[in-house]
């Protein structure tokens, strides 16, 4: 939204088509990274997943506060950034191996 922002588009005089276009956006977001688990297993997704929920029901209950957003942002974030970079999908298996080297 604030890169909407930074474009002008706040102050057109009628901004209802801003919440169905950041759902559009943050659905094609979910649905690609849903796509990709079994590369990056459900960690990105989830995380993401857990971002949007935040947003969506902190806005549908009228918060005030923008902290609710901003975990939420972070969210979305932290699991587009995981997705993005080569980390392998963490299994408790692997975790628990004893390490022979």
């Amino acid at each position: 939204m604030s890169m909407f922002g930074g474009f002008g588009v706040s102050r057109l005089p009628y901004q209802g088509w801003l919440y169905p276009v950041l759902i559009g956006f943050l659905s094609l977001h979910l649905v690609l990274l849903f796509r990709n688990r079994r590369k990056k297993g459900l960690g990105p997704f989830a995380l993401s997943l857990a971002g949007v929920l935040i947003i969506l029901i902190s806005r549908a209950l009228g918060a005030e506060a923008n902290y609710p957003f901003l975990i939420g942002m972070l969210g979305i974030l932290s699991g587009s950034l995981w997705n993005s970079f080569s980390l392998a999908p963490l299994s408790i298996p692997s975790l628990l191996k004893p390490n022979n080297a």
